[in-house]
């Protein structure tokens, strides 16, 4: 059994004939939930006891306007054949708001900034990200 896997935020989600997926969606809104958004994160990377390979993609148009991260992480079999459910980590950042959320923003970026030694980070356009489905995924979690 992976650790802590009783207590993931995640929500377990299957896509038509896709495999299932566990599932975190969130917003970076004000400082306040950054340990929600961190502790998502580090969930996703180390609840699990073997290794897990993990991809982030930042969707951005610009460095001042909305931006949507997104972690992707599956993890290798276990012994005895088990492998824990894929994770998918998407939480919307503000850092061209002023009061809210932007020293968050910035503590997230640094957390991102030292995982790349052992992952790595592409950036795309923020069409991009609805264009893989966010936001077909965003209004079916929102729908539950």
């Amino acid at each position: 059994m992976a650790r802590g896997e009783g207590q993931r935020p995640f929500s377990e989600l299957r896509l038509d004939r896709h495999e299932p997926k566990l599932l975190w969606f969130g917003e970076l809104a004000s400082d306040d939930k950054l340990p929600d958004v961190l502790g998502a994160c580090q969930q996703a990377l180390l609840a699990h006891e073997g290794r897990a390979l993990a991809f982030w993609t930042l969707y951005a148009d610009r460095p001042d306007a909305a931006q949507i991260l997104h972690l992707r992480v599956s993890y290798e079999a276990q012994p005895g054949g088990t492998t824990s459910l894929p994770a998918e980590f998407w939480v919307a950042l503000h850092p061209h708001r002023k009061a809210r959320g932007r020293t968050a923003a910035a503590a997230l970026q640094r957390y991102v900034e030292s995982w790349l030694a052992m992952t790595r980070l592409s950036v795309e356009p923020l069409a991009e990200g609805y264009a893989r489905g966010l936001s077909a995924l965003w209004s079916r979690l929102g729908a539950r």
